[in-house]
C-alpha cells in the first residue's frame, strides 16, 4: 500500500511541474493543442497509479516527452504566424455592426443560444448594441459595445482623475512577502519601522499588510483591528 501512495505522489509531482512549465492558464482558455495534451498528461500519469506491476518510468517518460513537445510546439507558435494559425486558429468576426454573421456562425458551429448567452453574461440583452462580437481561439466571445453604448470614463468628461497607486503584500499571515516587499521597494526593517508608529510592535500580530511604492501602508491585525 506504501508504494501506491509513494508512487501517486511522484507522479503528482511530474505532473504539476510538466503544467508549470508548460505555463500558467486556466482551463477555459486552454487552446486545443495544449487541451489535448493536459487530458493525455493526466490519462498517462493515471495508469501507472493503478497498477503497481507497471514500472513507474513507463509513465514519466512520456509525459516528459508531451511536455517537451508542448514546449516546442510554444515555441514554434511564437515565432511562426502560419503555425499558431494552424494549431490556435484564428479569432472570428460573428457579429459585425450589430449583425450577426450567420455564414461564420455556421463554420464555427456557433449557435444562436451560443451568441445570446455570451452576451447576457456581459449584460447586454439587445444585439442592436453591440458594435462587434468576436469568437477569440480560445472560445470566448469578445463583445465591443457601440460607442453610444459602452461605460462612459473619466476622459469623456475631460475629468482628471489621480492615478490609482497599487498595493503590494507586504506581510502574509504573520510572515514576511519577499517579493511583495521587492516590488513595493520596502525593506522587513521599513515596513515594522512604519507599523510601530501604531503601536504594532512584530510581524507576527499582523494578518496582512500591503504597501505601494510611496511606502504607503495599511494592514489588519489578527484581533480584526485595521490599521489604515
Amino acid at each position: 500500500m506504501l508504494i501506491n501512495y509513494i508512487r501517486t505522489f511522484i507522479l503528482y509531482l511530474i505532473v504539476v511541474i510538466a503544467m508549470r512549465l508548460m505555463g500558467k492558464k486556466q482551463i477555459g482558455q486552454l487552446q486545443p493543442s495544449e487541451f489535448v495534451i493536459a487530458l493525455m498528461l493526466s490519462e498517462l500519469a493515471s495508469i501507472p497509479m493503478q497498477d503497481t506491476a507497471i514500472p513507474l518510468l513507463y509513465g514519466i517518460i512520456p509525459i516528459l516527452i508531451l511536455m517537451s513537445i508542448e514546449i516546442a510546439v510554444s515555441i514554434i507558435s511564437l515565432k511562426s504566424k502560419k503555425a499558431r494559425s494552424f494549431l490556435e486558429g484564428d479569432a472570428v468576426i460573428i457579429i459585425k455592426h450589430s449583425v450577426m454573421q450567420i455564414e461564420e456562425m455556421r463554420r464555427m458551429r456557433y449557435n444562436l443560444n451560443d451568441v445570446m448567452e455570451e452576451l447576457r453574461k456581459t449584460g447586454i440583452t439587445d444585439i442592436r448594441e453591440v458594435e462587434y462580437g468576436i469568437l477569440e481561439t480560445n472560445g470566448t466571445l469578445s463583445i465591443i459595445p457601440k460607442g453610444k453604448n459602452r461605460p462612459l470614463c473619466a476622459e469623456d468628461v475631460k475629468l482628471e482623475v489621480p492615478e490609482e497607486p497599487f498595493y503590494f503584500t507586504v506581510i502574509s499571515d504573520g510572515e514576511y512577502d519577499t517579493q511583495g516587499m521587492e516590488n513595493a521597494k520596502m525593506k522587513k526593517e521599513e515596513v515594522i519601522k512604519k507599523l510601530k508608529k501604531d503601536g504594532i510592535k512584530s510581524e507576527k500580530e499582523v494578518f496582512f499588510a500591503a504597501a505601494d511604492e510611496k511606502g504607503d501602508i495599511y494592514a489588519q491585525l489578527y484581533n480584526g483591528e485595521k490599521i489604515l
